[in-house]
Formats: structure tokens, sequence, C-alpha cells
């Protein structure tokens, strides 16, 4: 089998300047990375444009003004749903910039409206790094303390202790080459049996440790992936309600518009004719 992995290494080696940052533009609408994890913090401050972002299966919808946070080990893709888009990104470990805040294990709420403090610190750094002053790095670091600990006292969601981490980190490269392969062949049929055996598991044991990790069904995961296509679809080929349906895998054009609908709060021949865009906050597939 080839190397299915959703894992993403990231490996920083300045101990001054440890984080990576930079500024994003697209002119584009689409995809911009597929699904995937690190272990690294990432924040995207938009300034242009909307981006919409699932992380661990859970749909946001970012405009100018808002930050999104990727905690460590969350499954997360992005697309631009209105183009152009500007954002500035920061990828750090915790543990780098601060040890004592790193010990406290927070996970950041995913994503943050409309905050002037993290508005004027994304700012900052970035001029920072356009004017390449005397030890601007020195000061870019310590600005992104700062955004560390502003999101420590006022968007915390709530802490996992570091074997909760370690196990979550574990569960999620255990299931990758079944992440990926439903990633790739979602058109196909695909049936909890099959993706069982794919990892020598019971068909029971896998759906509860899925679910555990990934936090849906792996039929929920699926209709989400074929879902998410189709409206890509209906949005931007020239294809019948019925051709999308079949193209994503979906046998039952009935069943097709039933979660359609419910997904996104209309049908999807209402897309189809321009009426609706689909790209919606705190989206859950069903």
């Amino acid at each position: 089998m080839p190397n299915l992995e959703l894992y993403e290494k990231h490996i920083i080696h300045d101990e001054e300047y440890p984080m990576r940052t930079a500024r994003n533009v697209g002119g584009s609408c689409g995809t911009m990375v597929t699904d995937h994890w690190h272990e690294h913090i990432e924040m995207h401050f938009i300034t242009e444009g909307k981006v919409e972002f699932t992380i661990d299966r859970q749909t946001y919808t970012a405009e100018p003004g808002d930050l999104v946070v990727i905690n460590r080990n969350e499954l997360h893709t992005a697309s631009c749903v209105e183009a152009p888009y500007t954002a500035y990104m920061l990828l750090f470990d915790v543990q780098d910039l601060s040890r004592e805040i790193a010990q406290k294990e927070y996970r950041f709420i995913s994503i943050v409206r409309k905050d002037e403090e993290i508005a004027r610190l994304f700012g900052r750094i970035f001029r920072e790094i356009d004017d390449r002053g005397a030890w601007y790095r020195q000061v870019c670091r310590g600005l992104a303390i700062e955004l560390l600990v502003h999101l420590s006292r006022h968007y915390v969601d709530g802490t996992v202790t570091l074997t909760d981490a370690d196990k979550h980190k574990m569960a999620l490269k255990r299931f990758n080459p079944v992440v990926q392969y439903m990633e790739k062949h979602f058109a196909e049929k695909i049936t909890v049996a099959k993706l069982a055996r794919m990892l020598c598991m019971s068909e029971d044991h896998f759906g509860h440790l899925f679910r555990e990790a990934v936090g849906q069904s792996p039929l929920q995961f699926i209709n989400d992936i074929r879902l998410r296509k189709a409206a890509n679809l209906l949005e931007t080929e020239e294809c019948s309600v019925t051709e999308v349906a079949a193209a994503v895998g979906f046998s039952d054009y009935n069943h097709f518009g039933r979660l359609f609908r419910k997904r996104y709060g209309c049908t999807p021949n209402q897309v189809r004719r321009g009426l609706f865009h689909v790209f919606e906050e705190n989206e859950t597939a069903e």
C-alpha cells in the first residue's frame, strides 16, 4: 500500500525565531490545502476575501478581521470561497515560545471574530517582517508571545493533558490510511466492512474508534466529503443535479437531496441556479 499519511511534519530549527510566518495571497476560489494535521499550532488572520476551514470535521467561514486557530493534532483543510483573499499565517510549537503556557496544554477556540487586539498584534508582526528593522525577529517573537497570552486569557476552549493529546495523535495516525482512502475514492461504493478490513478490525470496533478519533461515524465522514464535492460541482460546473449526485457517489438522488438540504439549508437545484451559496459557518454532516 502506498504511503497515505496525512501527517505533515514541520521542523523549525531557529531558537531565536521559532515560528513560521507567511502572507498567503490567492486570486481564485478553490481548495487551498487538503486534509492533514501536525503537532504545531497554526493561525490564520484573514484580511481579504473569505476562506472556509474544516477543523476536525467542523466547518467555519472566516472573513476579514477573523482569526482561525488550528490546535495541535487537529485534522484540517481549507478552501477559498471568495477571492481574492489575503491571510497572515503563523505556525509554531507553544513550547518554543513559552514552556509555562505549554504546560497548560490549552485548546483554543477555532475561530475568533473581530478582536481588535489580535488585529493589532498580527499587523505589527507583519509590519516588522516587511520593514526588517534591527532585531525584528526578536520583536516578532515577543509579539507572538503576547498573542499567545491574549488567547490564553480570553479564548480557551478547554485543556488537554499530554496523555490525551498523545492518544489523539496516535488515533489520527492509525486512521490516516482510511481517511485518505475515503478522500480519494469518495465516488465509489465504500462500506464500513471494507474500511474495517484495511485496519484488521471488526466493524463495530472500527466504527467506535473512528468516531473517537475523527469526531464522526465513517458514514457521516464519507457523506461529508461527498456533499462538499457536490457543492463545489454545483457552483462551478455545468452539470445537472442528477449528474452531480452520481459523480460524488450517491446512488439515491432523493437521499442526496435530503442530506444536502439538511447540511446547507437549501436544495441542490437552488445552488445550481445560483440562488444560494452554500459555504456557511458551523456546518455539520449527518
